[in-house]
C-alpha cells in the first residue's frame, strides 16, 4: 500500500522514539484529563496513544500499520481520517493529532474540522502538533505530500474561523526532524521542554477548545438538503420607495422642461412677479433682464468708440497746425 511503503521511507520505525514521546505525552497530559475519553487522528506507530492516561482509547489511521503498534487497550479504527461518520456526536473529551493536518487539503480539512466539532463534547479539546513553517521553511517541502503550510498565527486563526477557541499556542515546541536534532534521551527531552526558548525548535503546539454552540450530523445534513430544494430560498423583499406628494404643474414649468432653459414667466415667479400682476410689470422686468444691443450692434458693424470719436473732430488746417507748434 501507498501509506506503508510512506511510512518506511519517510517515517521509519525507531525504538527510541517511544522514550522521546513518553516525556511529549507527560508534558501534553496537563490538558488531558484522567477520565477523558480520547481519538488519536493519523496514529502511525501509535507512540502517544500507548502512552497517554485516558479512560478509553482510540485510534485512526489509514495504514494498516496502526494493527501491528496499537496496545490491546486501544480501540483501533483503520480507515482515513475523513472518514468520521461512525463516532457518535459529543463522543470525545480530547483529540489529538501530530503532523498530519499538512498532509490534506484545504477542502479535506475543512470536511475533519466540521466532524470534529460534532464529535467532540462541548468545551472539549483538540490538541494539534505542526511543522511550523515560519522556522522550517527551507526545509518544509522536502517531505513530498506537505500539501498546506501553517504557522503558528494561521493555525491558530483558521481553528477560530472553524468555531474553535485559542487556550494555548507554542510556536516553538519541538525540533522539526526527530532524525537529526530531538534527543533521543528522556531526560534531555524532558529538560528540553522545560526551557523557556527552545533553540533550532520548528514544530508548534496549539491547544483549541469546541465552543458549546455546535450542530449534530443529521441536523447539518438536513440543513445542506434543504438549501438545494427549490422553492426554500427567501425572496429578499423589495425596497420600499417613497412616493412624492402631488405638484401643482404650470405652463412655465412645462416650458422648462421640454426647453431646457426658464422661460421669461418662469423667471418673473422666480423673482416675485405673480400671476395676478399687471402685465406691464412683466414687461418692465422683462425690459430689465434683457441685454443691451448698442454694444453689440457696433461690434457686429465694425464700429469701435473711438471710431465714432474721430468722425465728430473737425479737419485741422495748416496755419493752425503751424500757430500750435510756435506755442510748443
Amino acid at each position: 500500500m501507498p501509506e506503508d511503503t510512506y511510512f518506511s521511507t519517510r517515517l521509519s520505525y525507531e525504538p527510541k522514539r517511544d522514550a522521546v514521546w513518553a516525556e511529549i505525552t507527560r508534558y501534553l497530559q496537563r490538558f488531558i484529563p484522567a477520565d477523558a475519553v480520547i481519538l488519536e487522528l493519523g496514529a502511525g506507530y501509535c507512540s502517544f496513544i500507548n502512552q497517554v492516561h485516558a479512560r478509553e482509547k482510540h485510534a485512526l489511521d489509514r495504514s494498516s500499520i496502526l494493527t501491528d503498534y496499537a496496545d490491546p487497550s486501544v480501540i483501533r479504527h483503520v480507515r482515513d481520517c475523513e472518514n468520521l461518520r461512525h463516532f457518535k456526536d459529543a463522543q470525545f473529551d480530547t483529540v489529538f493529532s501530530s503532523f498530519l493536518y499538512e498532509h490534506l487539503t484545504r477542502d479535506k480539512l475543512n470536511r475533519v474540522m466540521d466532524h470534529l466539532r460534532r464529535i467532540l463534547k462541548p468545551g472539549g479539546i483538540l490538541i494539534t502538533m505542526l511543522p511550523n513553517y515560519k522556522y522550517v521553511c527551507r526545509h518544509y517541502f522536502d517531505d513530498y505530500t506537505h500539501v498546506q503550510v501553517f504557522t503558528h498565527i494561521s493555525f491558530s486563526d483558521y481553528l477560530v474561523s472553524r468555531g474553535f477557541v485559542i487556550e494555548h499556542v507554542e510556536g516553538r515546541f519541538l525540533p522539526y526532524s526527530f532524525k537529526s536534532w530531538l534527543p533521543p534521551s528522556p531526560l534531555l527531552t524532558r529538560i528540553y521542554l522545560s526551557l523557556p526558548f527552545r533553540p533550532l525548535a520548528g514544530n508548534m503546539l496549539v491547544v483549541a477548545k469546541n465552543t458549546p454552540s455546535q450542530r449534530t450530523h443529521e441536523e447539518f445534513r438536513r440543513e445542506i438538503v434543504a438549501e438545494r430544494k427549490p422553492g426554500r430560498i427567501t425572496e429578499k423583499p423589495e425596497p420600499t420607495v417613497l412616493q412624492p406628494g402631488p405638484v401643482e404643474e404650470t405652463s412655465a414649468s412645462r416650458t422648462e422642461i421640454r426647453h431646457g432653459r426658464r422661460s421669461r414667466r418662469s423667471a418673473a415667479d422666480h423673482y416675485g412677479v405673480k400671476t395676478g400682476q399687471k402685465e406691464s410689470s412683466r414687461r418692465e422686468l422683462s425690459r430689465e433682464m434683457a441685454p443691451d444691443t448698442t454694444t453689440a450692434d457696433n461690434l457686429r458693424i465694425g464700429r469701435s468708440h473711438s471710431s465714432a470719436m474721430k468722425d465728430d473732430r473737425k479737419p485741422i488746417s495748416p496755419q493752425e497746425l503751424r500757430n500750435r507748434r510756435r506755442k510748443k
